[in-house]
């Protein structure tokens, strides 16, 4: 946790309205200038660029980010704003196995969280599906379990 000024004089001067960082939400300024600091204070990048699961990860860290892990209803609405796309859109979550949970490099586990709605037949755990995707159907986001060669649009969050 770290204090925040937002709507200072200038991005060094502390005299504005102070607010405390946690982990969901970044300091206006720390965003960097192709990101978007959402609606929830979360800063996002949609990539409409087609790879798969290591792929967009490594471009999710080489940006000093991550790809989404969509633990929260607050960062779902973001989520959904910024992907607003009929796309496949990859997020966090991996597993060893069909059996095993999925889990995640950063943040919580959005199935625990309530904010996971797996689409019908899904997680269909076939050999291999060991990543997740997502797509946005007649307004809603449905999870896929999916292969990790799979490739999709991706979303970067710096936290």
């Amino acid at each position: 946790m770290r204090k925040c000024w937002y709507n200072s004089t200038d991005a060094c001067a502390q005299d504005g309205t102070v607010t405390i960082e946690t982990a969901s939400k970044v300091c206006e300024g720390q965003c960097k200038s192709d990101y978007t600091i959402t609606k929830h204070g979360f800063c996002l990048k949609f990539r409409a660029t087609r790879v798969d699961h290591l792929q967009a990860e490594k471009i999710c860290q080489s940006e000093g980010g991550y790809m989404i892990n969509v633990d929260t209803k607050e960062r779902l609405i973001d989520f959904t704003a910024i992907a607003n796309t009929t796309l496949f859109i990859l997020v966090d979550g991996t597993r060893t196995n069909v059996n095993a949970r999925f889990s995640y490099r950063v943040g919580g586990d959005p199935v625990a969280n309530g904010v996971v709605k797996w689409r019908k037949g899904q997680p269909g755990n076939e050999a291999k599906q060991f990543c997740i995707a997502t797509r946005l159907i007649n307004g809603t986001i449905y999870w896929f379990d999916a292969y990790c060669s799979f490739e999709g649009a991706f979303v970067c969050e710096i936290r």
